[in-house]
């Protein structure tokens, strides 16, 4: 950090956070700036180094509102289908170039997003790649086409049909104003069993999680909706997703014996998690959950999760609104 004011020439800079506003596209998104601030003259400075960064944060928080993919999403499209930005562009139909600044942080235009989550489908994928054969060498095609049909045929499980349908519900208050997100979800589920940890201390990381993104940004990470059980703040229909993941080898489980009558279960990760799907801010959050609650039990953070406003003022066994998480301790 700079220590010298150059208007004052005194070694006494901090900094600052103060909310900015940065007009993209017409409006006006609201962003904390970090700048350094003279305890001497008073005068404030910009930090040219993190100027990019608040505009990164205002072009995310725009696609948020907008419902545009962000940037991991679109490469983890590509990853998906194990494209080339150069193969990709040419199934979508616009440049390479316009594909690589979209994964590094540019905002996309309404239509480009539109057709790129079109081939979120990989039936969609399919038409679109079979539009663009020409484009391809006959090895080329085959690899894609046959890796494209490979995940259109791939068989969901009975959980993954029921969960499918249970999750259908609207993006609101106690959506987090969020589509629910599976993937996220998974790693999110991933990334806190990777030491292992027992589910009832994994349903409060995940509710902690999405709760305080949604006090600072106004919206969740994963879509999840979380009820009031007796344990705690637990996302809604949990058991489903755990045994998808069981199910699917993403996730182990063992049983912990406390007593002839107690059993709980502990999961562990058998895959990293991807954190590139998340954005910066999310994982930021993820990152401070997980050191907020580091050395709590299962029943010190059950404790902990019970005097939350979240948990005392929702009935038993109903949906906690996210607008309680103004109120959240941490």
């Amino acid at each position: 950090m700079r220590k010298m004011c150059p208007n004052c020439d005194k070694e006494s800079l901090e900094y600052i956070n103060k909310r900015e506003k940065i007009n993209i596209r017409g409006e006006n998104i609201e962003v904390v700036a970090k700048y350094y601030k003279c305890k001497n003259c008073q005068e404030e400075f910009d930090d040219l180094y993190l100027k990019n960064d608040y505009y990164d944060k205002a072009y995310r928080k725009y696609r948020q509102e907008h419902n545009l993919m962000q940037p991991e999403e679109i490469k983890n499209i590509r990853k998906r289908y194990k494209l080339t930005q150069y193969e990709m562009s040419n199934i979508l139909g616009f440049g390479e170039a316009t594909l690589s600044r979209y994964e590094n942080g540019a905002l996309q235009d309404e239509v480009h997003d539109n057709l790129l989550k079109f081939i979120s489908s990989s039936k969609n994928f399919l038409y679109l790649l079979n539009n663009a054969k020409k484009k391809f060498n006959q090895k080329d095609f085959s690899r894609i086409e046959k890796n494209a049909i490979a995940l259109n045929n791939k068989k969901h499980s009975l959980y993954e049909e029921i969960l499918d349908d249970i999750s259908n519900y609207k993006e609101d208050i106690l959506s987090g104003f969020k589509k629910f997100n599976k993937v996220k979800i998974f790693n999110a589920v991933l990334f806190f069993s990777k030491e292992g940890i027992l589910k009832t201390k994994l349903n409060k990381l995940l509710f902690y999680m999405d709760f305080k993104f949604f006090k600072e940004f106004n919206i969740s990470i994963t879509g999840l909706r979380y009820a009031k059980l007796p344990y705690g703040p637990v996302p809604d229909n949990f058991g489903f997703l755990y045994n998808i993941m069981l199910a699917n080898k993403l996730l182990d489980e063992k049983e912990k014996y406390y007593s002839n009558e107690i059993v709980g279960e502990i999961y562990f990760a058998l895959e990293k998690p991807d954190l590139n799907i998340f954005s910066l801010d999310e994982l930021e959050n993820i990152l401070k959950v997980e050191k907020i609650f580091k050395s709590f039990s299962a029943t010190k953070i059950k404790d902990f999760s019970h005097k939350e406003e979240a948990w005392k003022k929702t009935k038993d066994n109903k949906i906690i609104s996210y607008k309680y998480a103004a109120d959240l301790n941490i």
